[in-house]
């Protein structure tokens, strides 16, 4: 049996080779939170090719307490009140990468300062008492006075 000529089949495609819209960082502002807070809040982006990829363009945290992750979560507790600043970095998935970069301003805001414990234990004489006293908000270190009254003999308040 003799072999066969090869078959072949044409046709004809035609490709559209579209370039990526811009890369371009959608959020503008940062809510504010409050020292003790969780916070969370996620940095949207758009064009360019996914997966993105979020970093600190200055390498410091966005606020004391608080991280950015890769996919441009902002996340975690924050510690101290004040306005933060800080740059980030985007990159997109082409190669070479999109980049964009944006500023944010980040404002935590002090929780007022107030006395957490409303009652004291049962104290009994001649048996040690001790019992910390609890706060929320203002500014830790806190410093214990007494305000008003005086305490029982032998007794005193610390720091």
């Amino acid at each position: 049996m003799e072999a066969s000529a090869p078959k072949a089949a044409i046709r004809a495609f035609s490709l559209v080779v579209s370039r990526p819209k811009p890369l371009e960082i959608k959020t503008d502002k940062l809510a504010d939170t409050k020292v003790g807070d969780n916070f969370a809040q996620t940095l949207v982006a758009a064009g360019g090719v996914t997966p993105y990829t979020w970093t600190l363009a200055s390498g410091k945290e966005p606020a004391p307490g608080l991280t950015l992750a890769t996919d441009g979560a902002i996340t975690g507790t924050p510690t101290t009140a004040g306005p933060y600043s800080f740059t980030v970095d985007l990159k997109d998935a082409q190669n070479p990468p999109f980049t964009k970069s944006q500023s944010f301003t980040l404002t935590v805001l002090d929780v007022p300062l107030t006395v957490k414990t409303d009652t004291l234990a049962q104290a009994t004489e001649g048996v040690l008492f001790s019992q910390a006293l609890q706060a929320v908000g203002g500014t830790m270190p806190y410093a214990w006075t007494l305000e008003a009254g005086t305490l029982p003999a032998g007794m005193a308040l610390s720091n």
